[in-house]
């Protein structure tokens, strides 16, 4: 059973797929692209490694210290399913 959150009366809402339908806990129906679909989780923090991978730290042209580094992204860094992703002016990269 495959479940996505979405916002439905300006709420956060679960609500089950049914093939090309969505369908909410009241039993209403809708078109798996009416409603605007919210991120599949809702995180108090988000916590990330740096250069977890091979590929970014040749992209960087960096080497791993000793011990692993980290930084955390804001919650509100999220975005649902076909939200629009934003690049910020200046911005270099983007992951």
């Amino acid at each position: 059973m495959e479940t996505r959150r979405i916002l439905l009366d300006g709420a956060s809402t679960t609500v089950v797929r049914e093939d090309d339908e969505l369908v909410a806990p009241d039993g209403r129906r809708m078109p798996l692209d009416e409603p605007v679909h919210l991120p599949p989780v809702t995180p108090s923090k988000i916590v990330c490694v740096h250069l977890n991978y091979e590929s970014r730290r040749a992209e960087f042209g960096v080497t791993l210290g000793p011990a692993p580094t980290y930084f955390h992204k804001p919650v509100s860094s999220l975005n649902g399913h076909g939200g629009e992703i934003v690049r910020p002016p200046r911005c270099r990269y983007l992951n």
